[in-house]
């Protein structure tokens, strides 16, 4: 089974994580998307990426960034392998 779309993780984002701004969702589903296309023991589950959304904002973020991203990979990612693999080369647009 294939992951959803962006259009469609941002719409599972926002009904299932309360008070997310659509814009944020948006972001959020994009980076994920990003770090699926990447060669991954496992790639992040939309319950996985439901997680880091709520994390993200009980820690006061509302705007990614490639710093803050890097530091909560281990939400998204199970493997040591694939954190370093990600934190390598991952840039996040912040616009």
């Amino acid at each position: 089974m294939d992951y959803p779309d962006i259009q469609r993780e941002r719409e599972i984002i926002q009904a299932r994580v309360p008070d997310i701004d659509a814009g944020f969702a948006e972001q959020i589903a994009r980076v994920v998307g990003s770090i699926r296309g990447y060669d991954l023991k496992k790639a992040p589950s939309i319950s996985e990426t439901l997680d880091w959304a709520r994390t993200l904002l009980l820690l006061g973020v509302d705007r990614l960034d490639t710093e803050v991203t890097r530091d909560t990979l281990s939400l998204l990612l199970k493997y040591q392998q694939d954190m370093e693999k990600v934190q390598r080369d991952l840039v996040v647009n912040e616009a």
